[in-house]
């Protein structure tokens, strides 16, 4: 009886430090994160009946891995402080369809693609909460690098790595929108580049990116 209680107390225990083991596990790195994400982008073009469909899928997809507003931030360096919260909201919607239509153009329907890693796929800067992963797109015709710039956001157990820039071909896609918006706004005023947004948006070009 002694033994089986004791046995009965040594399961709780075992248990108890499973769960709290579980409660402060690190959240799913950098690389893991692209890898689920590339896992999903997979399905989506094998099942997607169409391009309508296959920006349904690429937009739930990188609403779990975007952090827009600091993507926004980032793009709109100079500006971002000045915009009233009406204006954010403006921005940050078209600015997601925009993210959306750029990334998504190297994924097609029913089309296949290879992942490759480069630079040893990950770095982790030094003050562990910024990170960089480095991957090549290869489709049938053509080839990308794309690479995805992380920050850890949160703590504990509610911390989540998120994307806040991406770069096409060693090209910040932040830094290279940067130029052209900030250029606009200057010139024309903020609803301009809206309205150049909107235009772009329902475009299908790679002329400015």
């Amino acid at each position: 009886m002694r033994l089986a209680k004791t046995n009965l107390i040594l399961s709780f225990l075992l248990a108890f430090l499973a769960l709290g083991a579980a409660a402060h596990a690190a959240p799913p790195g950098p690389k893991e994160r692209i890898d689920g994400v590339y896992d999903e982008i997979k399905k989506a073009t094998a099942t997607a009946p169409d391009q309508d469909a296959m920006t349904a899928a690429l937009t739930s997809t990188l609403d779990k891995l975007m952090d827009y507003e600091a993507f926004a931030q980032r793009t709109l360096k100079e500006t971002w402080p000045k915009l009233d919260k009406a204006q954010r909201a403006t921005f940050m919607e078209k600015f997601k369809q925009l993210v959306v239509q750029v990334y998504g153009r190297r994924f097609k329907p029913k089309t296949e693609f290879e992942i490759s890693y480069r630079n040893g796929g990950e770095k982790l800067k030094e003050d562990g909460k910024h990170a960089k992963v480095y991957t090549t797109v290869k489709g049938a015709k053509v080839a990308a690098d794309v690479d995805y710039s992380f920050a850890l956001d949160g703590a504990g157990d509610k911390a989540v790595w998120l994307v806040y820039d991406f770069e096409i071909d060693q090209v910040s896609m932040a830094l290279n929108w940067r130029k052209q918006f900030e250029r606009i706004i200057a010139s024309d005023g903020f609803d301009a580049l809206i309205a150049k947004i909107d235009k772009r948006i329902g475009t299908d070009t790679d002329d400015e990116e």
